[in-house]
């Protein structure tokens, strides 16, 4: 076992996790994520270190503590996909990590809608501009779109409309595998 672990998870929490992701969540001494999958491990009897506003300081204090310490870091689905695994690859170093994915968001999205995902472009607007946005899409048939509170699913919308781009189908799918899952189809 490599000194941090970085654990993919879904929104249905310690059910969806394999005996290897529960096995390296057991054996850390700091347990590091967002509080929503911290809350997943009320028993975790270490030390627990909560992701907020300034993530590249977080993930030096992580870098340091596993030089003495064994650490899991819970990310959402897969870590290297879209996700925190790369930043954390990069500030601890990729020969003292090892990663456990969970299915991502994208996988739980088109399952759930029931359409193949093979020839399906995945962009990101999570923490990022939609500036260009629609010079992509418009060479682009099928596309899954991670989104965040500034750009959610109406402000795309919203921009789509702007360039009269009026003829795509979308489907919405949020917490998937949660209590809180949702899916909408809009065209």
């Amino acid at each position: 076992m490599k000194a941090v672990t970085v654990v993919g998870m879904g929104d249905e929490g310690c059910p969806g996790l394999s005996s290897i992701a529960a096995n390296a969540i057991a054996k850390a001494q700091i347990l590091a994520g967002g509080k929503r999958h911290l809350d997943f491990f009320p028993q975790f009897s270490g030390e627990k270190i909560v992701f907020k506003d300034d993530l590249t300081q977080t993930i030096k204090r992580i870098a340091e503590l596993s030089l003495e310490h064994t650490i899991c870091v819970l990310a959402s689905g897969d870590p290297l996909f879209f996700g925190i695994g790369n930043l954390i690859r990069k500030k601890v170093g990729p020969e003292y990590v090892d990663f456990i994915p969970a299915p991502s968001s994208i996988q739980h999205a088109f399952a759930k809608i029931g359409i193949p995902w093979d020839d399906a472009e995945v962009l990101s607007l999570h923490g990022r501009s939609s500036k260009g946005l629609i010079t992509k899409l418009k060479f682009l048939n099928k596309v899954a779109l991670f989104t965040d509170k500034i750009n959610h699913p109406k402000e795309i919308a919203s921009y789509l409309l702007s360039f009269n781009e009026s003829e795509w189908t979308a489907f919405v799918c949020e917490n998937l595998g949660g209590e809180k899952e949702k899916s909408v189809n809009s065209t």
